[in-house]
């Protein structure tokens, strides 16, 4: 009777293994349900499992820790109420999902755009194919939207520095780091590189330069940040520049 006992209880155990093993095995997932006011269609939002290591997690994202957000797919259809970081060393999107308990990079090729909700004020990003290198779809902030877009591509890198001990004793040769590169953007024009200077925003208009110049100057817009010229696309966008 125990034997009999005995086998049923390592059959069940193995049993439990083997499902155990097969969704540990498997990095495809599809939303199920986001919450019960929710009327979006079940498996639009997908994506694979992402494993948040004591280094990525410390390394990786542009938030310190989870943020409220939202996503735009391709066709319009939003997702609200999510918890969402924003992966800048690979530029992925990674979602909190509750009903699985899981980490998920979202399939860049369904999103349309996303918002990180920070206390200083909500961050947009928007998906675009850039053409220079490497080419590919990539998510830019939006800081300016109207005839013309100020982006930024905010990425996080690692470079080699001198041999040092980090705060937990481990010799390291490499430090993560913030890069920020920024654009004027249309449709038409494409992406131009731009820099957090006057002399860059006069260069894209030389024909206007003068003009533009004593623009800037007479509203007082001075560009030595992201406020800066952000103030000096609304300035020229509102004057016809743009156009």
């Amino acid at each position: 009777m125990k034997r009999a006992a005995i086998k049923i209880l390592l059959a069940i155990a193995g049993s439990f293994f083997i499902v155990l093993t097969t969704f540990a095995q498997k990095s495809e997932f599809h939303w199920e349900q986001l919450n019960e006011n929710s009327n979006r269609l079940k498996g639009k939002l997908s994506g694979t499992v992402f494993v948040l290591s004591s280094k990525s997690n410390s390394n990786y994202f542009l938030q310190n820790d989870w943020a409220d957000g939202s996503i735009t797919l391709e066709d319009d259809d939003v997702y609200d109420s999510l918890k969402v970081r924003y992966n800048a060393f690979e530029d992925k999107l990674v979602v909190y999902n509750d009903n699985l308990r899981n980490l998920f990079a979202v399939d860049k090729e369904k999103v349309k755009s996303f918002i990180v909700k920070n206390p200083a004020g909500n961050q947009k990003f928007v998906k675009y194919y850039y053409d220079g290198f490497p080419k590919g779809d990539r998510y830019f902030e939006v800081l300016y939207s109207g005839g013309r877009d100020f982006l930024v591509f905010r990425e996080i890198v690692e470079e080699k520095t001198r041999p040092f001990v980090d705060k937990f004793g481990i010799m390291k040769d490499t430090r993560f780091k913030g890069k920020n590169t920024y654009f004027m953007y249309s449709p038409e024009a494409g992406f131009q590189k731009i820099r957090l200077r006057r002399s860059s925003v006069l260069n894209v208009f030389p024909e206007n330069k003068r003009e533009i110049r004593r623009l800037l100057r007479r509203n007082k817009v001075n560009i030595f940040d992201e406020k800066g010229m952000s103030r000096a696309f609304k300035l020229l966008d509102e004057n016809g520049y743009f156009q």
